[in-house]
């Protein structure tokens, strides 16, 4: 697998990027050199990570995990293509615009 690592890195960062141009996220692609993205939701955000979360799953059939008061995490590895990538972007684009 240490083969394909570089995927899962650059799977990574085009996570980062593309959480970058939403509104409501704050995180900064600079810091995201592995296969893990950390991300926060802003203050002024009305819906929990908890919320994000779940919708991700029940709707899109995407998994994060929270890590602490507002911050996410979404890890790549073997089974996450670009594809998904995208479409998890998008995804927390839409619920973020709908306001949950």
């Amino acid at each position: 697998m240490t083969q394909r690592l570089q995927t899962d890195h650059d799977n990574a960062q085009a996570i980062a990027q593309g959480l970058a141009t939403i509104p409501g996220i704050e995180i900064d692609p600079a810091v995201v050199e592995t296969n893990m993205v950390f991300f926060n939701l802003a203050q002024n955000v009305e819906i929990s990570p908890e919320h994000l979360i779940k919708t991700l799953r029940a709707d899109y059939g995407l998994y994060m995990g929270g890590y602490g008061d507002r911050t996410l995490r979404a890890v790549t590895h073997y089974w996450i293509d670009r594809p998904q990538v995208e479409r998890l972007v998008e995804a927390i684009r839409t619920i973020l615009a709908a306001g949950g």
